[in-house]
Formats: structure tokens, C-alpha cells, sequence
């Protein structure tokens, strides 16, 4: 009879629910398994606040040789997912007694303030003058931010605040219809300046825009905000349907700021990503509002 047939005809009478194991460092047995496996067996060494730690040989019947493994197990409470959780007090490691684990002691949990939210997101100031200048003014401000966005998508990396001061001042093309008329003189340079930073269906989409591209006053969003506050609005997930540039993000109430979620939704494309790079921390999707998957039930508050 050869060495492995031996070996599981010996395994075969200890039977399936024989399981042998022997404590190192401490005098009692320990049943781990039941029915326990019949391919573990071995010593087995025991530290209550550290590790539990099983040296088994194992035989496989379709490759019969030896092989050692370690398998652990470690005696403690499962912890709180990181971050959840802190301060967790009179969660002291058990001992062990007559071989057998005791229950944990209750533990005191402080609930742990979660992450500010929004702290790349642009802040938009008095400094930035929104909506000053005239037309030509107002168009120069529009063609600076496209050539930023369109060296910063060459280069493929976030925008510097610098770069931040320059777009925030972009006001769409909604006051600006006089650029895309090809019978207007006066904008030659302008309109084939914008033709240069635009793809044709960019160009188009654009165009579309001057019928409906308003950007909401600062005024108007502080009284908003203020609204909000009045009613008790603290935190919680905030949706902008018609985002455009975001102001209604960049002009929030410091308290708001870092305990919000904000959603935006804007048609122009880009607009939209000149949005995305002002305000990094907040989820800017490009697409008609009435096309946008949203889920129910879940925003607080809709601007």
C-alpha cells in the first residue's frame, strides 16, 4: 500500500467529524468546527488579544502530496468603517476563560462629522465684477475663458485659481446674438476669433444659446440663499436645473458650503465644462433637464 493511499485510509477512520486539535499555550482543547473539516488538522496556538493562528496540513485526493497553510483569525469586534466612527470608549480585548470567547462590553460611539464638502469650488467675490463691461468687453471676457478652456483640455489638468478668476467672468452668449450674425461688420474679428475656439457643433450650440443664456444677478441668488435660510434649510442635497456657468454654486452661503451636495444640470456643453473646472466638487452633467436621469426622492432643494 503506498504512503497516500495509507494516509486516507488512516484519515478515512478518524471519520468526518473527528477534529484533534492541541493548545501551545494554553492546557484546554479548543472544537472550532462543526462538523469540522477532515483535511485540518494541527497544533493550534492561542493569544486572546492578538491572533489565533492554525498550522493545518491538508491532502488533496486528486493530487496527493502535502502542503502547509496558515489561516488566522483575528478575536476582536468588527470596527466601524473608516472615518464613521471616533472616540470609542470601554471596548476593552476580552479574555479568555474556560476556552470560550465572553461577549464584548457595550462600547460609547460619538457620531463623527463627515468630510466639508466643496472646498475646491470656486468663491466668487465682489472683486470678480460679474456682469460689468460692455458688449465688446463682455465678449473679450467670453473668448479669454475659451482659451483657457481649451488649453487646459490640451493639457488635461485641473485649472489654477488664477485661471479661475478669468472664466468665472465668461456671461454666455445670451447678450451677445450680434456676434453670429454674418451680416454684422462691426464683430468680424470677435466672430472669427469664437469660429477658431469652437467646433462646428459647438458653434451651433452656442448659437442656440443667445435666445436663452441669462445668467441669474448675484442679488437675486443672495436672495435665494437668504430664502433658504428662512426656511431651515441647514444641509442636504441641492439641485440647479439650469446650472449655466454655476454662479448659484460659486456665490453659496459660507454655512451651506461645506455641508451640501450640489447637482447641476446645463445644456451647452461648454458651458458645462467651463463649470466642471470652476467647481470640481460639484457633479456638473451636460444635458437638457428634461433628458437628465435623476434619481427620486433623494434632492432637498431645487434653485
Amino acid at each position: 500500500m503506498g504512503k497516500a493511499t495509507k494516509r486516507h485510509k488512516e484519515r478515512a477512520i478518524m471519520g468526518r467529524t473527528a477534529f484533534r486539535a492541541k493548545a501551545k499555550e494554553d492546557p484546554f482543547q479548543l472544537n472550532l468546527f462543526d462538523p469540522p473539516s477532515p483535511s485540518f488538522q494541527g497544533p493550534i496556538s492561542v493569544d486572546p488579544l492578538k491572533l489565533l493562528s492554525i498550522e493545518a496540513t491538508s491532502d488533496l485526493r486528486t493530487f496527493p502530496t502535502e502542503r502547509t497553510e496558515r489561516a488566522t483569525i483575528i478575536p476582536t469586534q468588527i470596527p466601524p468603517l473608516e472615518g464613521e466612527y471616533e472616540n470609542v470608549e470601554n471596548a476593552s480585548a476580552p479574555s479568555l476563560k474556560n476556552g470560550s470567547l465572553p461577549a464584548w462590553p457595550p462600547a460609547i460611539i460619538t457620531p463623527k462629522p463627515g468630510p466639508a464638502r466643496n472646498t475646491r469650488n470656486y468663491r466668487i467675490t465682489g472683486q470678480d465684477a460679474l456682469g460689468t463691461g460692455g458688449l465688446k468687453s463682455k465678449c473679450r471676457d467670453n473668448l479669454a475663458a475659451l482659451t483657457l478652456l481649451k488649453q487646459i483640455k490640451s493639457e488635461t489638468r485641473p485649472a489654477t485659481d488664477d485661471e479661475k478668476r478669468v472664466m468665472v467672468r465668461y456671461v454666455g452668449w445670451g447678450g451677445l446674438p450680434q456676434v453670429f450674425d454674418a451680416y454684422n461688420d462691426k464683430w468680424l474679428a470677435e466672430r472669427a476669433e469664437l469660429q477658431n475656439l469652437l467646433t462646428q457643433e459647438e458653434w451651433e450650440s452656442a448659437r442656440a444659446t443667445t435666445l436663452n443664456a441669462h445668467y441669474t444677478p448675484s442679488v437675486v441668488i443672495d436672495f435665494m440663499y437668504a430664502a433658504l435660510r428662512r426656511f431651515g434649510f441647514t444641509d442636504g442635497r441641492i439641485l440647479e436645473p439650469a446650472c449655466g456657468l454655476g454662479h448659484f454654486v460659486g456665490l453659496m452661503f459660507e454655512e451651506l458650503l461645506p455641508k451640501v451636495q450640489v447637482t447641476g444640470i446645463e445644456i451647452d456643453g461648454v458651458t458645462a465644462r467651463l463649470a466642471r473646472l470652476l467647481y470640481p466638487d460639484a457633479d456638473i452633467r451636460h444635458s437638457p433637464f428634461e433628458e437628465a436621469r435623476l434619481p427620486d426622492q433623494f434632492f432637498d432643494v431645487a434653485l
